[in-house]
């Protein structure tokens, strides 16, 4: 092997200004007095290490030829021609290669290009320059992309060992962050922390270069990430006076993210044996947010390991007495807790004596309460009375009725049932008003229209405080955690029966890049006993963008061959559309048919695709006739009726019911607008027919249809009758 020769800056820089194009820049690494090496204490079980000697020392200058490669090489590096410094650099090393910087530099060059020839380039030049901090943190980099967390664990723990790292500064920093990070991974907390908290005294000082490692000037921006880090670390090592204290301090640095502190400080109290602390901080969390389902599942959760569901309600009860204004959350807490170990008529007891306030939280316990309780007829007087009681709390009472009226369940409550249903005289004005609600959801505006007016009149003050206070969004932002397996899968069990709050859930996941643990999450909800075709929707949705359509027809399938209500099968129906499956959509229709031939939606949507296809007319008709009889304000019904007509080449009578079936919705969908628009063309209304195509296009701009060819046949038509041409409405059954 060749003598090592010492790479002088003066000599360096000399060649640089002398070269074509060069700058006058000093090599990357300066030469550094050398001090004797020092031993690396074993630390959370590591082996000691010792910072070994140089491979060579520097004898003598180098060669003229290889400084004038080096500082064309060098230029070529800062210039980012990577490609040429990597040629100069390897012509340097061939006229002189045993220099630290050389390799250092060839290292850089070649990142990118061959990692592999990099590694090599820079463990070489740890050999000539065992104090070459740079050299290591480059390799320990490398090797972590290579998964070799050891190796590159090693090599931090000797850059700490080197010259440079005895200042404290940004580099030695960015060692310990690195290092900090490999520790924590391989389950050593304790010289983690320890790591964490050189670099915290660093970039809380602001130190001067910061900015040049990206990991150090956004820590140095929000420094309670580390802090943060370095309490979780304390918590699993376990120390938890230490983590608790850090905790506490985090709270007052960080308000904003107090609730999941102080449920962290209940998580290190309850593994420490103090549980009635534990549980007092966990409370306080349920009380702040209205018993959400996050902080429920979280109080929950900290007592699962230290006697379950029991132990919990144990220190539930034994808790200092809530304020008044969270009895209701706590009463929510408790009941859930008392459902969870089949206690359901002391649920019920819970929230019956403790509803200063309404949440949507209460509403949804409430009714899963008496659901559990097989007393479900009784919740609809109960929301009734809770209407009367507390008008203002309308948009979370709504949330109740949505629950019962998701129409993909085995008996679902319908308008036209709960208006039949006999109620206290003190809640007829609050049952018209639900009516109202329930009938607008079911898209039918002018019964809505009707029992608001009864309401009205039945209660005037009653119904003006409804009606100031429109439902809405209740829910809020959905509680589930994106990135938490677990808490997906609790999310998706829980929400099942609410389509609402489970769609707004599935939106959040995806947004986390979460659509596999969504999928895994759906599928086994499907396996779990009871009604849950619910989430075949997102289900079928999330399988067609990952291009698996056959299973997601197969799901479906399963779900069809199992279920047993005609509601079920009639929402299957619509999946089976979804997946453009017409066979298996009419097929699964029939079998709803044969369980209820009084189901208005399933004869509506049989009679309909059989007039669409041309098949059995007489049947179809007699099924189209019978789902407006049962239902004559519904303009989805009026509509199959009108186009029925329209189809036997009566337009006369289509365009009576088609402009029936416009007039009775609010808004009109654009498929009956280009209904009514072709039986008006029909019957020589063309301005007429124009105006409802040009509505039928801004309703399918606006987003209310799912079918991109109609916005196309609209277009036409209307582009037709602008050039006065004969308009391709649709035809006549043969």
């Amino acid at each position: 092997m060749k003598n090592a020769k010492r790479w002088t800056a003066g000599a360096v820089a000399a060649l640089t200004l002398s070269s074509p194009g060069g700058c006058a820049r000093k090599p990357h690494i300066a030469p550094v007095a050398r001090v004797a090496p020092t031993e690396q204490p074993a630390t959370d079980g590591l082996p000691p290490l010792t910072l070994p000697a140089p491979t060579t020392q520097p004898a003598g200058a180098a060669p003229l030829d290889a400084l004038r490669l080096y500082a064309q090489g060098r230029d070529a590096l800062l210039r980012g021609r990577k490609a040429e410094a990597v040629q100069k650099l390897s012509a340097a090393i061939e006229a002189d290669g045993a220099s630290a910087t050389v390799w250092l530099d060839l290292g850089q060059a070649l990142l990118g290009i061959d990692d592999n020839r990099a590694l090599s380039a820079f463990r070489q030049a740890s050999a000539y320059d065992p104090h070459s901090l740079d050299a290591r943190v480059y390799a320990a980099r490398l090797l972590v992309e290579r998964n070799d967390k050891p190796a590159a664990t090693e090599q931090l723990r000797l850059a700490q060992l080197s010259s440079h790292y005895k200042y404290p500064g940004v580099d030695a920093a960015l060692v310990d962050l690195l290092l900090g990070k490999l520790l924590e991974e391989q389950g050593m907390p304790v010289a983690a922390t320890a790591c964490y908290g050189r670099v915290l005294r660093t970039v809380e000082m602001r130190a001067l270069g910061l900015q040049r490692h990206p990991e150090l000037a956004e820590l140095a921006m929000r420094p309670s990430v580390l802090r943060l880090r370095m309490a979780d670390l304390a918590a699993k090592s376990a120390r938890p006076g230490e983590a608790v204290d850090l905790y506490r301090k985090l709270m007052a640095d960080e308000p904003g993210a107090a609730p999941v502190l102080r449920l962290r400080v209940a998580a290190v109290l309850a593994d420490s044996g103090n549980l009635a602390g534990a549980a007092a901080e966990a409370i306080s969390v349920v009380d702040q947010f209205d018993a959400s389902r996050g902080s429920v599942q979280a109080y929950i959760d900290l007592f699962a390991a230290h006697g379950g569901d029991r132990a919990a309600l144990r220190q539930l009860d034994s808790a200092p007495a809530a304020p008044a204004s969270d009895q209701t959350d706590r009463a929510v807490l408790g009941a859930r807790l008392e459902r969870r170990v089949g206690n359901v008529e002391a649920a019920l007891h819970r929230l019956e004596v403790a509803r200063s306030s309404i949440t949507g939280e209460y509403v949804r316990e409430l009714t899963a309460a008496y659901r559990a309780s097989s007393r479900g007829d009784a919740l609809a007087i109960r929301l009734l009375r809770l209407m009367t009681e507390q008008p203002t709390a309308w948009p979370q009472i709504a949330r109740g009725w949505r629950i019962l009226t998701q129409p993909a369940q085995p008996a679902p409550l319908r308008d036209k049932v709960l208006d039949a249903m006999t109620v206290p005289e003190d809640l007829a004005a609050a049952k018209a008003f639900a009516v109202a609600s329930v009938a607008q959801e079911a898209g039918k505006p002018l019964v809505a229209q009707r029992k608001l007016t009864e309401a009205a009149r039945l209660n005037p003050s009653l119904a003006q405080r409804w009606m100031a206070t429109p439902p809405g969004d209740s829910l809020g932002m959905p509680d589930v955690d994106p990135t938490n397996e677990r808490d997906i899968e609790l999310f998706v069990d829980e929400f099942s029966d609410e389509p609402q709050a489970l769609t707004a859930g599935v939106a959040l996941v995806l947004q986390q890049g979460g659509k596999q643990r969504l999928i895994d999450a759906l599928q086994a909800g499907l396996q779990k006993s009871g009604s849950r075709v619910t989430l075949l929707g997102p289900l079928v949705a999330l399988l067609e963008a990952d291009d698996q359509k056959a299973e997601a027809v197969r799901l479906t399938e399963q779900a069809a061959a199992r279920v047993k209500s005609t509601p079920e099968l009639y929402y299957l129906s619509s999946i089976f559309t979804q997946l453009d499956d017409a066979v298996a959509a009419e097929r699964t229709l029939r079998q709803a048919y044969a369980r209820d031939a009084n189901d208005a939606g399933v004869c509506n949507d049989l009679g309909y695709s059989l007039i669409e296809s041309g098949r059995e007319p007489e049947f179809a008709e007699a099924l189209l006739w019978k789902a407006a009889g049962l239902e004559p304000d519904h303009p989805a019904y009026i509509d199959s009726v009108g186009w029925m007509l329209y189809k036997r080449s009566k337009f006369e009578e289509a365009f009576d019911y088609l402009d029936r079936a416009v007039k009775a919705s609010d808004p009109a969908d654009p498929v009956v607008l280009d209904h009514a628009a072709d039986a008006a063309y029909r019957i020589g209304k063309a301005d007429e027919a124009v105006a409802r195509w040009k509505a039928a296009g801004e309703a399918v701009r606006r987003g209310m249809s799912g079918d991109p060819q109609l916005r196309l046949r609209i277009d036409h038509k209307l582009k037709q009758a602008a050039e006065k041409q004969p308009v391709s409405v649709a035809p006549t059954s043969p």
